[in-house]
């Protein structure tokens, strides 16, 4: 029973906690086959950031109608996209949005009870004795009904919060709605007014994933790419400026790129099932963030960003070597949908690769500090750095790349790299199929004694019991 009061990654961590996050996620997965895993999130607080997420890959969630849970709080949004978008002075739509009787109302939480301890009680009981779930039969395995659900969604003419309920049902189930129909490019109302909606979309997934396959890669939908070869699958999100969900349209990993990712996901895994030796996935990153937007909050992107996570571990506990290549920005919720349960991570030398649980801004507004105060911070606190080097040195890095043009890549720069994917998916085939080797390298063994630490603690005290 996980009992989630929180707003996410503590940005002091922030990198540590960005892959700890990674790491609950995946030992909940682990989990989930021989135990209910229940979460209950009673408080005002809720459960935001990356524990949302683990939120989405529970097998029961309770909640309470002072509840939230959210993966982008209302306050980021708003810095993010503007008040338009989201005005975080407005509780009232907060709970509208976020608010455990929404959520409840919605399927994506499965029990709402008063707030009160015998209520919550009864409630966990009744969990824990209906015992585990079926296989295929999670909230986050279900993406016949995450893809039903966004078909339900016109982002030019978004429904109120309220009308959810009656497009979708209360059962995290086939929605009894019919689709609407979407409408892409300037059908759709544009970003609302911030400093990032202005800023050119990076093109180097695009580009990598090209040079690495020799030939243009295919849309799975126009955002997210995919190549085949020499028993390789490459996957990269991308820029796309027509895309419907208006912010998502630079790069940022949103809903419907959830939902491609965990779709090809569990289809590469489904058919390499009877293979002697089952194919490699690389995923080519360059991710500006997940998209902050409140149509993205009120669908639950949490809950999609949950599908893509169920279905990399699963590729990954299937025997499939996953390999991230971080050719750009790795940021936040995008880092943790596609690229951070890899089995070995890479990275180009560059200063235009940033790996971190939030971009300078938004960070600098939360820990009420400007950007400058945090860069200098940055200096004495490794893993508040935005600096791919010091990232490295966390211990997470198993391969730091140095490349002469990260933007457009000589015939050198692509061997050198694809060597390095080679080198990564050798030692993937004969490593652990879980994510234990990130306390196992030498610059874990360095820097994160304390993880080790209380790990070990942990599984000394457990096996005396």
């Amino acid at each position: 029973m996980l009992l989630l009061e929180t707003g996410g990654v503590r940005l002091q961590e922030a990198n540590l906690g960005l892959n700890a996050v990674a790491e609950i996620c995946s030992a909940l997965l682990e989990l989930r086959p021989l135990a209910p895993v229940i979460g209950v999130v009673a408080g005002s607080v809720g459960s935001f950031g990356g524990i949302s997420i683990a939120t989405g890959l529970c097998t029961h969630v309770i909640v309470t109608p002072e509840a939230r849970i959210g993966l982008n709080g209302a306050a980021v949004i708003e810095q993010e996209a503007g008040v338009e978008e989201f005005d975080s002075s407005d509780h009232t739509l907060i709970w509208a949005v976020d608010g455990g009787e929404q959520r409840r109302r919605t399927g994506l939480a499965d029990t709402l009870v008063v707030d009160d301890a015998d209520a919550l009680r009864d409630a966990v009981r009744q969990a824990v004795t209906a015992g585990t779930a079926s296989p295929g039969t999670h909230r986050s395995e279900r993406l016949d009904v995450l893809d039903a659900r966004l078909a339900t969604l016109d982002p030019a003419n978004p429904p109120e919060p309220s009308r959810l309920g009656q497009l979708w049902g209360e059962t995290y189930d086939m929605p009894p709605a019919g689709p609407a129909k979407t409408r892409r490019g300037s059908d759709v109302r544009p970003q609302a007014g911030t400093t990032r909606s202005s800023m050119t979309p990076s093109q180097r997934g695009r580009t990598w994933i090209t040079a690495l396959v020799g030939t243009t890669p295919r849309p799975v939908i126009e955002s997210v790419l995919r190549a085949d070869t020499d028993g390789i699958t490459y996957l990269a999100v991308v820029p796309d400026p027509d895309n419907h969900f208006y912010r998502a349209r630079q790069g940022q990993v949103g809903l419907t790129e959830c939902a491609a990712l965990a779709r090809t996901l569990r289809e590469i895994t489904a058919e390499d099932e009877e293979r002697d030796e089952r194919r490699a996935i690389v995923a080519v990153v360059d991710l500006p963030s997940q998209a902050y937007g409140r149509i993205e909050e009120m669908a639950g992107l949490h809950q999609a960003i949950a599908s893509a996570v169920d279905a990399t571990e699963a590729a990954r506990i299937a025997g499939h070597p996953l390999i991230t290549l971080v050719v750009g920005q790795a940021l936040s919720g995008g880092f943790l949908a596609h690229g951070l349960q890899a089995s070995q991570i890479l990275a180009l030398n560059d200063p235009g690769v940033e790996i971190h649980a939030m971009h300078r801004k938004a960070a600098a507004q939360i820990t009420l500090r400007t950007v400058d105060q945090l860069d200098e911070l940055a200096m004495k606190i490794p893993p508040l750095s935005y600096d791919v080097r010091d990232w490295a040195m966390l211990g997470f890095c198993d391969g730091l790349l140095s490349v002469e043009d990260a933007d457009t890549p000589a015939q050198s720069d692509v061997r050198t790299v694809a060597l390095a994917i080679g080198d990564a998916i050798t030692r993937a085939r004969s490593g652990p199929t879980d994510l234990s080797n990130r306390l196992e390298s030498t610059q874990a063994k360095k820097v994160r004694k304390a993880s080790r630490t209380v790990r070990d603690t942990l599984a000394r005290q457990w096996n005396e019991q």
